[in-house]
């Protein structure tokens, strides 16, 4: 019979020594401290250019984003400049208007001002007052009219300006491909 006690104080006893051997190091496997840390500044420094690079790729695509977003705005307040001065003011109309309103003036103020008689009736003058009071109505009308129309034009030749004046339209991509398809925007 094989006797357990034996057996078990056996291995209890060279369990510290088995433990003790396994814990050494393998001379075999053993690297040159030089070499890993070449290695890991191999690593360290292509991680570092990637980065670059990935910091460059990023600048460059919001900078491309930023200006499609210009050249669109351009576009849009050009477009809206191509309608306001399509739908102009009639400028030989507003001449026309000018001169009959002196023509007008003259005929109204003819008898008030020019020709005075001794007596002025209360009616000619009152004639004569609504007729420079409506002379006076269209032309404030027709000078708010062309106020606003020169405004809203000034307005956008601001804005377009505004936009063509920011930097970024001016910045260029490093690839001569994106670069050509830039300026053809």
């Amino acid at each position: 019979m094989i006797n357990w006690k034996k057996i078990v104080c056996t291995l209890l006893l060279l369990s510290p020594v088995l433990l003790i051997k396994a814990q050494q190091k393998d001379s075999s496997n053993t690297i040159s401290d030089s070499s890993i840390t070449a290695f890991v500044k191999s690593l360290q420094k292509r991680g570092a250019d990637e980065t670059v690079r990935s910091i460059e790729k990023y600048k460059s695509g919001q900078l491309a984003i930023k200006q499609q977003h210009l050249i669109e705005e351009i576009k849009n307040y050009t477009q809206k400049a191509k309608i306001l001065l399509k739908n102009r003011i009639d400028s030989f109309l507003i001449s026309k208007e000018i001169k009959s309103t002196s023509e007008y003036l003259e005929i109204a103020g003819d008898g008030v001002f020019k020709n005075k008689s001794n007596t002025q009736s209360q009616r000619n003058l009152a004639v004569t007052a609504a007729i420079y009071t409506e002379l006076l109505d269209r032309t404030t009308l027709r000078q708010k009219q062309i106020s606003t129309y020169s405004k809203n034009l000034i307005e956008l030749r601001d804005k377009i300006d505004s936009l063509n004046a920011d930097r970024a339209l001016y910045m260029f991509p490093n690839n001569s491909i994106s670069t050509l398809k830039y300026i053809k925007k």
